[in-house]
C-alpha cells in the first residue's frame, strides 16, 4: 500500500512505509515537474519529501533540501562524513547519520566493526539547514533509523541499537545486537515493535521500542552475504528480504569477488519462522551494496539482483517466480509503484515502468547516469531518484512511459 502524505511534516523511516512502496501525494504541489540537481558525491541513500521539500544526503557529506517544483537548492548541511542514510523528517527537524564504509575490525563470517572515519547523528533545522544537536556514535551511521513512537532509533556497524530524543539527542536506551548494520533499516511495526536486520552473525531481529528488548529473531546461515545492507520490507503477515549465498571455496565463506547465489526470503511476522526461501539468479559478488531493495504490493513481493541485470516477482506468500524482466544492468536500489506499473532504476542508467502483474515493458527512459542505491520515490506525477555519479533527477512518469529503447 502506498502512502498519502498529510500536510504534517512526518518522514519517519526509510521508504516511509515498511511495504517500502515510497508513493505519496501532495494535493498542493505540481503534479509532474523535471529538472536534475548535481549533488557532487554518489547518492546512496533514498530521497525524502515534506511540504514542497524534496531531501536528499550524498557521499560528499552533504543533505540538500531540493524544491520539488524547480529543483532549486534551498539549503544544504555539511556533516563530518558521507552521508547515506535516508534523511527522516519530524515536524520542523530532520534527522542524518554519517559514517564511511572502511572496515576496523574484519573477521567474517564472525563479526566486523564497520566505519573507520568519524560517525556521527545529527538533528538539524529543517527550514534553515542548522544543526541543532549531535551525537558521536562507535562506528559507521550509513544505516537508516526510524522516529517510532516519539524515539529516534537507529542501529549502527558495531551492532548497537540505540535510542535518542529526537528533540535534544539525549540518550534513552542502549543495547547491543551482536549483528553488524551497514545499510540496512529499520522499519516500524506500529504496535511499539520494530524491525532490524544485521550481518555477521546474519539475523533479522524483531524488538520493542520501550527498552530495545527482543520480540524473536531469526538466525541465517554463515556462508551468507547482504544481511547487513538490505532493508526488509513487511505487508503486515510477513517479512521479506533476501541475501547471497556465498558459492566460493574460502573457509571463512567471503572470498575475493566471489560468486554468489540469490535468494529471497520470507518470515512469519508473528513468529520469525522460515516461511519459504526461494533461489533466484547467481553470479559475481560485488564489492558493495551486495543486496537488492525488496518492495511488497498487492500480494507480489519484487526484488531487482545485484548479480544479475534482473527485476524479479514473487508471489509473496509461496515465494513462487511469477516473472523474471531482464534489464540493462544490475538493480539494487528498490522499486515503487503506480496505477499497476513498477518504476525503477538500473546501473545502465535506465528508468523503466514495467507491468507490475506481467512484467512487460511500459516504458524505458536511458537517462546515462548509474542508478545504484539511491532507490526512488513518487511524489504526485513525478519519479524523484539519485545516481551513483551524484546527480538528483526529477522525471515525469508519463514521460518514462512514452519511452522506448534503441533494440
Amino acid at each position: 500500500m502506498s502512502a498519502v502524505l498529510a500536510a504534517l511534516v512526518a518522514w519517519h523511516a526509510f521508504r516511509l512505509v515498511p511495504t517500502l512502496d515510497a508513493v505519496v501525494r501532495d494535493a498542493r504541489a505540481p503534479a509532474a515537474v523535471r529538472w536534475r540537481f548535481a549533488a557532487d558525491g554518489g547518492i546512496s541513500s533514498s530521497p525524502t519529501y515534506a511540504d514542497g521539500v524534496v531531501y536528499v544526503d550524498s557521499n560528499a557529506r552533504t543533505l540538500s533540501a531540493l524544491d520539488y517544483a524547480t529543483g532549486r537548492l534551498r539549503w544544504q548541511f555539511s556533516a563530518d562524513n558521507d552521508l547515506m542514510s535516508a534523511p527522516l523528517l519530524d515536524g520542523t527537524i530532520a534527522i542524518v547519520s554519517s559514517g564511511d564504509a572502511e572496515p576496523m575490525v574484519w573477521d567474517p563470517p564472525h563479526f566486523i566493526a564497520l566505519g573507520a572515519g568519524p560517525s556521527t547523528i545529527y538533528g538539524i533545522d529543517l527550514h534553515t539547514g542548522r544543526e541543532l544537536w549531535r551525537v558521536p556514535i562507535a562506528r559507521t551511521g550509513m544505516p537508516s533509523g526510524a522516529i517510532v513512537r516519539g524515539t529516534y532509533v537507529h542501529f549502527d556497524g558495531m551492532g548497537t541499537l540505540l535510542a535518542l530524543d529526537p528533540r535534544t539527542g539525549a540518550l534513552r536506551w542502549r543495547v547491543n545486537l551482536t549483528s553488524t548494520a551497514t545499510m540496512s533499516a529499520i522499519e516500524d511495526l506500529g504496535d511499539g515493535t520494530m524491525l532490524v536486520s544485521g550481518g555477521f552473525p546474519n539475523a533479522v531481529y524483531r524488538v520493542r521500542v520501550r527498552d530495545g528488548s527482543l520480540v524473536w529473531s531469526h538466525r541465517f546461515p554463515t556462508c551468507r552475504a547482504a544481511f547487513s545492507d538490505q532493508p526488509v520490507a513487511t505487508d503486515g503477515r510477513r517479512v521479506y528480504g533476501g541475501y547471497l549465498r556465498m558459492l566460493d571455496r574460502n573457509p571463512a565463506c567471503f572470498g575475493e569477488r566471489g560468486e554468489g547465489e540469490q535468494h529471497a526470503y520470507a518470515l512469519d511476522l508473528r513468529t520469525g519462522a522460515l516461511l519459504w526461501d526461494r533461489r533466484l539468479g547467481r553470479g559475481v559478488v560485488p564489492p558493495r551494496n551486495e543486496a537488492a531493495i525488496p518492495l511488497v504490493a498487492d500480494g507480489r513481493l519484487y526484488v531487482g539482483s545485484s548479480v544479475e541485470p534482473v527485476m524479479h516477482a514473487l508471489d509473496a506468500a509461496t515465494g513462487r517466480v511469477l516473472w523474471e524482466r531482464r534489464v540493462r544492468g544490475a538493480v539494487k536500489g528498490g522499486a515503487v509503484t503506480v496505477d499497476g506499473k513498477l518504476y525503477f532504476g538500473d546501473l545502465g542508467g535506465v528508468l523503466w515502468a514495467l507491468d507490475a502483474r506481467t512484467g512487460a515493458v511500459r516504458g524505458a527512459l536511458h537517462e546515462r547516469v548509474a542508478f545504484n542505491v539511491g532507490s526512488p520515490i513518487v511524489v504526485n506525477r513525478t519519479l524523484v531518484i539519485g545516481s551513483l555519479q551524484g546527480d538528483v533527477l526529477a522525471v515525469p512518469l508519463a514521460e518514462i512511459l512514452r519511452a522506448r529503447l534503441a533494440p
